[in-house]
């Protein structure tokens, strides 16, 4: 649909060829490359797990402080009774889907990014997981602008501004509200599909 391109240009992995990126009102081209990534951060669907330590997997390049970390570990969830040295296997193979998932998320809380990419990020774990995860993003990332690309209808309901992409193409962007009432909406669509409602003739 376009999502992995709107991710190279976000990170300048790719240039813009027409139009422009701003964040917080400064055009990511004026930006650079290494200051720009700084300022972001992004959770995949598969996350990154290193063999070592929680403190290694938390705090690679070692400036974040013990208390910080376990105040990252704790508005996540994850209570690890071994501590930060808790030992973490090769890509975390002794963690579930979702601890690991809250891990990347703990770690993106460290680096206090203005910016999080969640790519599909919870299309992998349970639903009770899932809910978990979201109420994390609405209380321990206050004042992130949060970019959610989305597997589940419901991760985005209360979004402040969704944007349907097709085919590369932007299909519609606004309010959740807006975009629902929208006759013949591709939000609305959707979200008829997901109820099992025939949007076309109402049933």
């Amino acid at each position: 649909s376009g999502k992995s391109s709107l991710i190279q240009v976000l990170f300048r992995l790719t240039d813009c060829c027409a139009g422009r990126v701003l964040i917080g009102g400064v055009s990511t081209a004026d930006i650079g490359v290494g200051a720009l990534r700084s300022a972001l951060a992004i959770c995949p669907q598969d996350p990154v797990i290193f063999s070592g330590t929680v403190r290694s997997n938390l705090d690679p390049l070692g400036t974040a402080s013990d208390a910080d970390m376990l105040r990252a570990l704790e508005r996540v969830g994850l209570r690890q009774a071994d501590g930060l040295d808790a030992q973490v296997r090769e890509g975390g193979s002794n963690f579930s889907g979702g601890q690991r998932q809250l891990l990347c998320l703990a770690r993106t809380l460290l680096r206090k990014s203005m910016v999080l990419v969640l790519d599909e990020a919870t299309s992998s774990v349970s639903p009770e997981l899932d809910l978990q995860v979201q109420e994390v993003l609405r209380t321990a990332f206050g004042g992130v602008t949060k970019l959610v690309i989305a597997h589940r209808l419901a991760t985005v309901l209360d979004a402040d501004a969704v944007l349907v992409m097709g085919a590369g193409r932007v299909l519609e962007h606004g309010g959740v509200e807006e975009l629902a009432a929208r006759p013949g909406g591709a939000l609305a669509a959707i979200m008829a599909e997901a109820h099992g409602v025939d949007h076309h003739n109402g049933g």
